[in-house]
């Protein structure tokens, strides 16, 4: 560290005009290491809206307002990926070291006030894509903040420019909630089965096909074309859906034990809706309910099963702690008669059932997939 802070070099150059300093500053980009997108950006707002002082310091707060929103998230944003999923939302695709450019010639003197005040206005609903429990959710507006919370949990950015202009669509009156929803849970369900699951790869088409249709959306002149766009979505997210075959194999092999946890998060997230499903008048708290195996881990310590069977989703369930606890060590027999006399519902099949083994759980995952592929996260 001695030796980097004494290797040091400041220069100092003495300029004729504040519009040099910018000039030098943008000219940087182009030696040695890159310059951030929002830096250049930045740079460039202020320089086009310095007309007075006050104008300087106001872009400026603007600005700082703008950061701190997008980087006191919970989440690991960026001010780069913001401003260039913003751009997508209403633009055509382009890759955010080429994005610059773009932004510079469009962002005029004439409109530069408005695009600030716009990122700034757009930001909280982009944070709440990310961080969900940002933004206050109306009881109404449970299905958006679920499909958010699904694709959150998925760890996706491709779909962010659609999801963005979806919402954006939605509190700006161009489209109901309906629609809204109808878009959200499509695109959750899709990347549910695409990338959570089967794991599948795009060769960048995706990311296209969302930046298009979100410039469909946010162009749209009225409530049917904005439907268009969202249906035209739909259909191109429906042609890309994995085949069951794919998609069986892939669940069949996503297992949750004490020993393998790393996709618990998603585990618990597809045992919520399968109870949904089941049980779609009652209220469960999934925030607090935990995995429960029917055919208890203690079976792969003497080695009767493999943990491939034991951590397998025919073989769990989401229960409140206090239901979980009381089952403990009991028999299928015994621990079938509670859970409903707790109200829990389930597949017929599962509790017309005796005894309860490895032949039993693969066949409720076997179940148990075909209807999540056929019903659940039907597109």
């Amino acid at each position: 560290i001695r030796d980097l802070v004494l290797d040091l070099k400041v220069i100092f150059i003495k300029l004729e005009s504040e519009d040099d300093a910018y000039l030098i500053f943008e000219t940087l980009n182009t030696r040695g290491k890159d310059l951030a997108t929002s830096d250049l950006v930045k740079n460039h707002l202020t320089k086009i809206l310095k007309h007075k002082a006050a104008d300087v310091d106001t872009t400026k707060e603007k600005w700082n307002q703008l950061r701190k929103l997008i980087h006191e998230s919970s989440e690991d944003l960026s001010l780069d990926n913001y401003i260039h999923h913003y751009w997508l939302s209403h633009e055509e695709y382009v890759a955010l070291n080429k994005l610059f450019p773009l932004i510079k010639a469009s962002v005029t003197p004439q409109n530069a006030r408005a695009f600030l005040d716009d990122l700034l206005e757009v930001a909280p609903i982009y944070r709440s894509l990310f961080e969900p429990s940002y933004r206050k959710w109306s009881p109404q507006e449970q299905g958006l903040l679920s499909a958010l919370e699904g694709m959150a949990i998925f760890r996706v950015k491709q779909q962010v420019p659609m999801t963005l202009a979806t919402l954006k669509s939605y509190y700006d009156g161009k489209i109901s909630k309906k629609n809204a929803e109808q878009c959200l849970t499509s695109i959750e369900r899709f990347h549910f089965l695409f990338t959570a699951v089967t794991s599948s790869r795009s060769s960048g088409g995706i990311s296209t096909m969302y930046a298009a249709a979100a410039q469909r959306l946010s162009r749209a002149g009225d409530q049917d074309s904005a439907y268009k766009a969202i249906n035209d979505l739909r259909e191109k997210l429906r042609d890309r859906v994995p085949t069951f075959e794919e998609f069986y194999v892939n669940f069949s092999q996503l297992i949750y034990t004490k020993s393998v946890t790393k996709d618990r998060k998603l585990v618990k997230y597809v045992l919520a809706m399968f109870q949904q499903h089941f049980s779609p008048a009652q209220h469960y708290d999934f925030e607090n309910m935990s995995i429960e195996h029917l055919v208890p881990q203690a079976e792969l310590a003497n080695g009767q099963l493999d943990e491939s069977i034991v951590g397998q989703f025919g073989n769990l369930i989401l229960l409140d702690p206090k239901v979980n606890s009381s089952l403990g060590k009991k028999s299928f027999q015994e621990k079938r008669k509670l859970l409903v006399d707790a109200n829990y519902a389930f597949e017929s099949e599962l509790l017309e059932l005796q005894e309860f083994g490895e032949k039993e759980i693969k066949e409720r995952t076997d179940r148990l997939s075909k209807i999540a592929y056929e019903v659940i996260w039907k597109i």
